[in-house]
């Protein structure tokens, strides 16, 4: 006897794989959404490297960056802020708003370096920019007489000092 239909180990295997799926989408999507917090320390950093390196390669002409906590973006410039250099890639001012990363923003006000012909921070002397997204945040720190440029995770993962 023939009897269409599926049986009940067969219904619970299809659940129990529908729900294994779902809960590790939930856990992807979720990891991507804190992603953007990564994403916009990331590019800051690279920005105020690019800004240190062109001061090193152009000599003789400043190159700084400012973050703007009112209008929620950073400025890369030559000489003063009024300057925005050229993205090499877009050809257009290297202007970055923080709003692109949905939740982003400075939490630090008015955060301005500039760096001399040999990499060194003169304006600013070094310090810390911080970027929040909900209860975490990015800090990213430009040594003083080094110019080095420090990404860490705040909250500290697991208890450590996490720097990039």
């Amino acid at each position: 006897m023939k009897r269409d239909g599926f049986t009940l180990l067969e219904l619970v295997l299809v659940v129990a794989l529908l729900g294994i799926l779902s809960v590790t989408a939930f856990i992807y999507f979720m990891d991507y959404r804190r992603s953007y917090l990564e994403v916009a320390g990331q590019k800051a950093r690279a920005d105020i490297e690019y800004a240190r390196s062109l001061a090193m390669t152009q000599k003789g002409t400043t190159f700084g960056v400012i973050f703007e906590k009112s209008t929620n973006r950073y400025i890369v410039y030559e000489g003063d802020p009024s300057h925005p250099i050229k993205d090499p890639m877009t050809r257009r001012e290297k202007i970055v708003s923080l709003s692109d990363y949905p939740g982003v923003y400075v939490y630090s006000s008015g955060y301005k370096v500039e760096f001399n012909q040999y990499g060194a921070p003169t304006v600013g002397g070094g310090g810390t920019v911080v970027l929040k997204r909900g209860d975490e945040e990015r800090r990213i720190t430009v040594l003083p007489y080094t110019g080095k440029v420090v990404l860490e995770y705040w909250p500290r993962p697991g208890g450590c000092g996490c720097r990039l």
